[in-house]
């Protein structure tokens, strides 16, 4: 699977960092038909599932919601990354290369571009939420944000990805190929890491960052709720009376006797969750990036972890080994393609507005594509 490392850059790093310059295995045809068969799978996943999720959000919104922007954002992203996959099914069908130099350098860099912007739209999705529940009542210059925060995550990606111009057209193992080529071991050490900080780790803090941060807002906002309507209700079960003293006349607070005593009914407003004032659609968005990231994860850690394992020597070059890493680098497309999935779980109301556009008595739905 091709992304800003292939699984044959890996395997020709544990070449170069060992010492061993030449291999038995055929990095091509390894598990030759199961790639195969997978790539068709997952890009026909990626992309029918990404273009659905334009589609609708195209038909319910016209785009002008902020979490429509970052969820379309997110599946343009998505469709790069889809396209990547189905460049990397023809070069497996055609194992040799015949695009030529420039051709080369310009796939690899919209690979790059691709897996980036897909990351970093994650990171934008993540701030927003943070921006949003902590703090609610600002919403000057909200649409400007917006357009800042995409504008950074492409303007990285691009940045980012300037390194994939190392990439050119040579022969590896009696193919043709589209490779990256380090003389050092070291240079593959630094690549490889910094790589993986600004992909995964990097990125994964930050959002992390964020979701720590929105669990004690909506923490702290809970708990002065729930303090806030105790004080009230013990109003409420208080009188006013009247008492004759020497000086004239006083008033003091009483409890109310158990027959006098009024019920006290504690509700939620409408469009309020049991945290306060934080709206419920907001945490349902907020829920809903949660999950997409927990996905991203669980696609990228792996394929970092062995890479960096790799490139610093803490892999053995075998066959087996060979065949867990097609496994791995197999994996990271993945959150694009479930990305869809997730979206829809939390938006089943989406197909009731779209079938309330032909019914015009039924009644209005909600979903997060409010806020």
């Amino acid at each position: 699977m091709e992304g800003v490392i292939s699984y044959n850059e890996t395997n020709s790093t544990l070449s170069n960092v060992t010492g061993n310059s030449s291999t038995n295995f055929d990095h091509y045809y390894f598990f030759k038909t199961e790639q195969r068969v997978f790539l068709c799978v997952l890009f026909l996943c990626i992309i029918s599932g990404n273009t659905a999720v334009l589609v609708i959000i195209f038909l319910t919104r016209k785009l002008r919601s902020r979490m429509n922007i970052f969820m379309a954002n997110l599946a343009i992203a998505d469709l790069l990354v889809g396209l990547n996959v189905g460049i990397d099914l023809l070069e497996k069908f055609l194992v040799d290369w015949y695009g030529g130099d420039v051709l080369c350098k310009a796939v690899k860099f919209y690979s790059g571009v691709a897996v980036y912007g897909s990351t970093y739209a994650l990171v934008a999705m993540s701030i927003d939420r943070f921006d949003s529940v902590a703090r609610p009542l600002q919403t000057m210059a909200k649409g400007f944000r917006v357009r800042l925060l995409i504008g950074i995550q492409w303007g990285l990606a691009y940045l980012f990805s300037m390194p994939m111009f190392m990439y050119k057209e040579e022969e590896k193992h009696s193919k043709v190929q589209c490779h990256l080529s380090l003389p050092e071991p070291w240079m593959w050490r630094v690549y490889i890491t910094l790589t993986s900080l600004a992909v995964m780790f990097v990125p994964t803090l930050i959002i992390a960052i964020c979701y720590i941060t929105i669990v004690t807002v909506v923490w702290r906002k809970s708990s002065f709720t729930v303090s806030s309507r105790r004080s009230k209700a013990e109003d409420s079960c208080m009188e006013l009376s009247t008492v004759v003293t020497k000086d004239g006349f006083s008033e003091e607070r009483t409890p109310l006797k158990p027959p006098q005593q009024k019920r006290v009914h504690w509700q939620k407003t409408s469009g309020s969750s049991s945290r306060g004032i934080i709206p419920k659609a907001k945490i349902k968005t907020v829920k809903m990036t949660f999950v997409i990231v927990l996905v991203f994860v669980f696609c990228w850690t792996p394929y970092w972890t062995f890479n960096l394992l790799a490139v610093y020597d803490r892999v053995p070059q075998s066959q087996s080994n060979i065949a867990i890493s097609v496994f791995i680098q197999s994996l990271y497309p993945l959150n694009s393609a479930a990305n869809p999935l997730i979206f829809f779980l939390f938006n089943s109301a989406l197909y009731k507005r779209l079938c309330a556009k032909r019914s015009p008595t039924a009644p209005p739905t909600t979903s997060v594509s409010h806020l």
